[in-house]
Order: structure tokens, then C-alpha cells, then sequence
């Protein structure tokens, strides 16, 4: 083969990309490991993917036995002063400025603006907060859906038919969080909130 015809490919060796490539030599889904390890399927995606997030050390270890890796070898790719995924959600939400936080004009028409909202699921303790640019009509039924959703196995990304159409960032869930963490970050901000076991019989 000629120099001309030859294509140089760079892989970037991170953290993500090597437990993703190991857990598919391995022939496990994302869902699977998250159960293994105690962590959701949505933080499995965002670790795989290196969307800003890096696991704790405690996190690390078990992704590490349970890929059967080296975890020293991890740690190495592990980056070094990344912020932790909770400061960068609180940093978020400090950015949020007047016009996100307040309904302009524009907004009630449309709601097309990016704003704290938190789903929560009757009597128990599950919650998510997101924040997101969906207006109140589509969130509604993304409420059915995710009731199907978990109704069928609740496998793959729960935020998939959000993310295709607006701006989603999960900022605190209940997989990895508890409601003192829910409510330091909240601490007085303009919430929208939903309770999805309301439409349980809708979906």
C-alpha cells in the first residue's frame, strides 16, 4: 500500500473508552454492569462516553473487579482536578441567570427555556432532577412513557427520548444521592416538579 492511500487512526486511550471496550469484550450491557457495580445505567453511559464525569475511587475499584482490570491501571487514566459531577451541577445552576429562572413573556408561551425540573415517584424516595429546555407538554409525556419504560425491564438510557429533541442534564438522582443532596442543590430555586406515579394509569 502506498503512503498516499494510508490513513493514520488515533485512538484516544481515556477511562471511558477503555471500560467500554472491556465490557464489550466481555459481552456485558451497560445495564447489566450498572446493577453489578450499584450505579445507574445513565451513569454507566456518561462514564463510557467521558461526558464530564469521572468515578469515585470507591466507584473505580468496583468497575475494576468487575471488568476483571487492573485498577491501578485505571486510576492512571482516571483525570487529575476534574471536577466532581455534583460541582459541576451546582455550577450549572449558579449560571442559570434572571431570565432561565423567571418566566419571560416568550417563555410561558413556549417554555422553551432551560429551567430546574424534578421528577419524583409517589410515596418513595426515587427522584431525579434535571435540568432541561423541554417544554411542560412533552415532559408530560415523557411521564407515560417512563412508566412503559420501567414497566418493560427499564433497560437502556431512561432520558433517550429527551435528549433527542431538547437539552437534558441529570443533575442528582436518587441511584447516587439522597434527598439532603437534593435539597442543597435545589436550596430555594424555582423548581418544576413531577410526581410520575400520577401518570401511572395515563401511559
Amino acid at each position: 500500500m502506498k503512503n498516499k492511500d494510508r490513513k493514520e487512526i488515533n485512538i484516544k486511550i481515556t477511562l471511558g473508552w477503555v471500560i467500554s471496550v472491556r465490557r464489550h469484550d466481555l459481552g456485558y450491557t451497560q445495564h447489566k454492569m450498572a446493577r453489578a457495580v450499584g450505579i445507574s445505567d445513565l451513569t454507566v453511559s456518561r462514564i463510557e462516553s467521558d461526558d464530564g464525569i469521572t468515578p469515585d475511587n470507591n466507584t473505580l475499584r468496583k468497575i475494576a473487579e468487575y471488568l476483571k482490570i487492573d485498577y491501578n491501571s485505571l486510576l492512571t487514566l482516571k483525570p487529575v482536578g476534574v471536577k466532581s459531577e455534583m460541582q459541576l451541577n451546582q455550577r450549572e445552576i449558579k449560571n442559570m441567570n434572571a431570565a432561565q429562572q423567571e418566566q419571560s413573556a416568550f417563555s410561558e408561551q413556549s417554555n422553551l427555556v432551560r429551567r430546574l425540573v424534578l421528577f419524583v415517584n409517589g410515596m418513595s424516595n426515587d427522584f431525579f432532577l434535571l435540568s432541561t429546555d423541554a417544554p411542560q407538554k412533552y415532559i408530560e409525556e415523557y411521564c407515560k412513557w417512563y412508566n412503559k419504560w420501567m414497566e418493560d425491564g427499564g433497560q437502556g438510557d431512561p432520558l433517550e427520548p429527551l435528549r433527542k429533541k431538547y437539552y437534558v442534564n441529570l443533575l442528582i438522582d436518587s441511584e447516587t444521592s439522597d434527598r439532603e443532596e437534593l435539597e442543597a442543590i435545589i436550596d430555594g430555586k424555582k423548581v418544576e416538579s413531577y410526581d410520575l406515579f400520577r401518570y401511572w394509569d395515563d401511559k
